[in-house]
């Protein structure tokens, strides 16, 4: 399918609404399958459907062991592709400046589903973007200050004239830092660029601004707490943004102590691993003050709580929302079953969660099949991989709240 650009974009948002179905791809292993059945149990429980790409077709049955397929591609469906609508037609938007295999992937998947593309020369990981509307109608996108770094990396190499200019010479500058022209001399290079840091960081602002019809105002540049944003924190129904609190996870961690100082090497050795993993991270990303800060300024209101425990296993901010007449429905990673400092860290949560979400009500647990007594898939997704159930489903969304 050829991907062409389009012109006039109205994108709405994915931070919560209604979904329509959830696309999952690569059906390479057990515990993409397992995962993908469990989805799609929970869709038809409440309402959309879910459907696995497997690079000929998209498949919305239950899948078994005889249905693994390994594509070329990953399976993170999150990063790769967003679907959206222009004038109440579905399309698809992906990046010219990803890696193949993902493009090949969102454009067969854009065949499959009879959507048009639309390949925008913009830099994204749908994982570290939140778009949304605001009351009066007007979008707003939640980023960070990498998605900006790439996108104008983009377009000074683009303004550089580089030979034969294509995703795999901007992967190429991003990892070594330089381009050579046909002659082997450097025509492009990571410190002339950060030279002119400002101009390129407007530059990509308004490259964003134009493919997602934004105000300059409502493009909004979180602080990076991780290397996604959907690590850390979750956008529910306008204003309201769930975010990983540092004093809620170190009030967890005292509470855990004291419950289990007496099984000192299964449990508090863990309460120590988490917590030192955890305060590691914080000496290189941003802390909890300064995302609930700006979220404030730009009228939205930060509910926190604690989620994310670094690159470990366990992350409740990596979630699906979705809205029905009952209430929102909030679906994130299991720490189930696992050792009892996980379960202690879910229990916890989801406490806190219906306690100052009333507008939640119903909460699911993604687990997958059990890993031996202690981990499950999606555990192992997350602590070997780093991506949990929101990496690895794109949603298509009927409305917005």
């Amino acid at each position: 399918m050829k991907i062409s650009p389009l012109n006039n974009q109205y994108f709405k948002g994915h931070a919560a609404g209604r979904i329509k179905a959830l696309y999952m791809q690569n059906p390479g292993n057990q515990s993409q399958l397992a995962i993908y059945n469990q989805m799609r149990e929970i869709g038809k429980a409440e309402g959309f459907d879910v459907f696995m790409h497997n690079g000929d077709s998209l498949l919305s049955k239950p899948l078994n062991e005889d249905d693994i397929k390994i594509n070329s591609w990953g399976v993170w469906s999150q990063d790769n592709k967003i679907i959206t609508k222009q004038d109440s037609k579905t399309l698809l938007l992906t990046s010219k400046a990803q890696g193949e295999k993902e493009f090949q992937e969102a454009s067969l998947f854009a065949a499959n589903r009879k959507i048009n593309g639309y390949d925008a020369e913009i830099v994204f990981d749908g994982g570290n973007m939140f778009l949304g509307k605001r009351p009066n109608g007007e979008n707003y996108l939640l980023t960070t200050p990498w998605t900006l770094y790439l996108t104008g990396a983009y377009h000074y190499l683009k303004d550089k004239n580089v030979d034969n200019f294509d995703r795999y010479t901007f992967l190429k500058f991003n990892h070594e830092g330089y381009c050579h022209d046909k002659d082997g001399n450097v025509i492009a290079d990571s410190e002339e660029y950060s030279g002119r840091a400002a101009y390129w960081k407007q530059y990509a602002k308004d490259v964003i601004c134009q493919v997602f019809d934004l105000k300059q105002e409502n493009l909004i540049i979180l602080p990076e707490m991780e290397e996604h944003l959907d690590l850390v924190i979750r956008p529910l129904n306008y204003p309201y943004v769930l975010v990983n609190s540092d004093d809620k996870i170190d009030d967890l961690f005292y509470e855990a102590g004291e419950k289990f100082e007496d099984d000192f090497f299964t449990l508090y050795m863990a309460i120590s691993e988490n917590k030192n993993r955890v305060l590691d991270a914080r000496k290189h990303y941003s802390s909890t003050k300064e995302m609930v800060k700006v979220l404030k300024e730009h009228g939205f209101k930060p509910i926190e709580l604690p989620m994310s425990y670094a690159r470990g296993a366990v992350n409740f901010a990596n979630a699906i929302v979705h809205n029905t007449p009952e209430g929102l429905v909030y679906i994130t990673n299991s720490a189930k079953p696992g050792i009892k400092l996980n379960e202690f860290m879910q229990d916890k949560f989801e406490k806190q969660l219906l306690a100052l979400c009333p507008q939640i009500k119903k909460v699911y647990y993604v687990s997958g099949e059990p890993f031996g007594k202690d981990l499950n898939d999606i555990m192992i997704y997350l602590k070997e991989y780093h991506g949990g159930i929101h990496c690895l489903c794109c949603e298509e969304m009927e409305d917005y709240c």
